[in-house]
């Protein structure tokens, strides 16, 4: 098989997404391929209970399907890469007891109440990284990619709590999304082995 028709498949595991796999076809020899990844395996439950009777709940959802062009300037190892992602990246949190302040205002959670945010990364957002690997002879080799994709977390709240204003209701809300899209981007950070033939 030529270099301009050499395929590799490839699997690893990255900081977010825990596992990845995927497939990757050049297009001009040494120089350009394009490649389709999915990753993903995250769901990350957290529970807090503060001795104030404070409960906590968060959940992190993590998975991503891509297409993406991997350039190599060097036709070594070293590729510079963009593309685009598929994403269901989703960070839920939940408060349903004790004593908290939401907005300006401090609540106390009775029975049945809580207070729910929710943190939804866009569905399709653009990928910038750098990476290495994909590009080797034939047989066995190893990948590394860090990048980021580009996008704001859409933020939204619901709530059930007795005498909580709707103004200040909205005032945490716009905090979370003031505070959570100081950086418009998520990092991503995979590694693996992969097979060329």
């Amino acid at each position: 098989m030529s270099a301009a028709q050499a395929q590799t498949v490839y699997g690893g595991a990255g900081a977010l997404g825990l596992f990845n796999v995927g497939y990757s076809h050049a297009v001009l020899g040494k120089s350009v391929s394009v490649r389709v990844q999915h990753a993903g395996g995250l769901d990350y439950d957290y529970e807090k209970k503060e001795d104030d009777g404070s409960h906590y709940n968060a959940n992190l959802k993590y998975q991503t399907t891509g297409l993406f062009a991997d350039w190599y300037p060097m036709q070594g190892s070293f590729r510079v890469v963009g593309g685009l992602s598929y994403n269901s990246v989703k960070v839920h949190m939940s408060q349903n007891a004790g004593t908290t302040t939401i907005g300006n205002q401090s609540v106390t959670f009775g029975a049945g109440e809580y207070y729910n945010m929710t943190l939804d990364f866009p569905k399709t957002a653009p990928y910038l990284g750098i990476g290495f690997g994909h590009n080797n002879d034939k047989g066995w080799g190893g990948f590394f990619d860090f990048g980021f994709l580009i996008g704001k977390f859409k933020v939204k709240s619901e709530y059930n709590v007795a005498g909580l204003s709707s103004s200040d209701a909205q005032a945490e809300e716009n905090q979370y999304k003031e505070d959570i899209n100081k950086i418009g981007f998520l990092p991503v950070i995979a590694a693996g082995v992969s097979y060329r033939f």
